[in-house]
């Protein structure tokens, strides 16, 4: 399958994370820190995942949406190592 940029690939392999391995913390970790970074994945926000963006979504947004994500595995994993 071919990918007409690199956004619709990006977006194909967090979906294949999520549906492969949602179960692990670290794909949660992960994708929380990309919501800090700006990067965001279009199931947690209405941003598209570009490094333009990061810059003009404000600090305080993207901390707001890494908390969303960790606030997401919390309730979707229930063992300590989410936790830490």
């Amino acid at each position: 399958m071919e990918y007409d940029n690199v956004e619709q690939l990006q977006k194909r392999i967090i979906d294949d994370m999520f549906r492969e391995y949602a179960h692990e913390p670290l794909v949660w970790d992960t994708m929380a820190r990309r919501e800090l970074q700006g990067l965001a994945h279009p199931g947690f926000s209405d941003t598209p995942m570009e490094v333009e963006n990061a810059e003009q979504i404000s600090l305080r947004d993207r901390i707001t949406k890494c908390n969303k994500v960790y606030q997401t595995a919390v309730k979707k994993i229930k063992n300590e190592e989410i936790w830490s």
